[in-house]
């Protein structure tokens, strides 16, 4: 470092080497001014420190996501995901790393036969996710071999990506066919009871019949 006249700090990079000259060694020296290069590279350095801080708070705050996170890119490659969108889909969680296709990923998860309503109609299934994918507006629900459903949609991005969230719905399918069952328990119950009640209405209908004289009720 060199400070000028005006009291201004300038770097430089200096370089040496001996050489011979005339007959006689001398030393050759070499200086170039490097300021506006290591300010770039202070400046370069202080924005990647940013940028790791930003994408640690991104990782702290997706994984404490209660439900699964996943962004993809425009051409539908992985960007980053959190812990619990793995933990729903087992089968190819060691898959689920940055850069992987989003088709790739339903296809081996439907291969894999975790996708319980796509066994058997494993082509027609992935046709049907895609296209929920591609409309982003639409949500899909879909149960897994587990036992466990789950409820997937997805929002695009202002570049062309996609932000898929999945949510785990389990105990509210649970809660739904405990009223359905409870709803069809009922109304079989008032199906027995008008049938009840026709039957009593007929016997007292030919009751009536049978007298021989007149019969009024008021």
């Amino acid at each position: 470092q060199y400070r000028t006249k005006s009291g201004e700090i300038r770097d430089f990079l200096v370089s040496g080497e001996q050489i011979e000259f005339e007959g006689q060694n001398c030393f050759l020296f070499i200086s170039q001014e490097i300021t506006n290069r290591i300010e770039q590279e202070l400046k370069l350095a202080e924005a990647k420190q940013v940028t790791e801080r930003s994408l640690d708070t991104l990782h702290l705050a997706i994984n404490s996501m209660s439900s699964g996170f996943a962004l993809w890119d425009s051409n539908d490659e992985l960007i980053i995901c959190n812990g619990k969108y793995r933990e729903m889909f087992p089968a190819i969680k060691n898959k689920l790393i940055v850069g992987a296709q989003f088709e790739k990923m339903v296809r081996a998860s439907v291969e894999s036969g975790e996708i319980l309503e796509a066994v058997g109609c494993e082509e027609e299934w992935i046709k049907k996710r895609m296209k929920a994918h591609r409309n982003a507006e639409k949500s899909i629900e879909y149960q897994l071999k587990s036992g466990q459903w789950i409820l997937a949609f997805e929002r695009e991005t202002s570049d062309g990506g996609s932000i898929g969230e999945r949510i785990d719905i389990t105990e509210q399918k649970k809660i739904e066919l405990k009223l359905k069952y409870a709803h069809d328990q009922l109304e079989e119950r008032v199906q027995e009871r008008t049938l009840e009640s026709d039957i009593l209405r007929q016997r007292l209908m030919d009751a009536v019949d049978s007298f021989a004289g007149g019969f009024v009720l008021y």
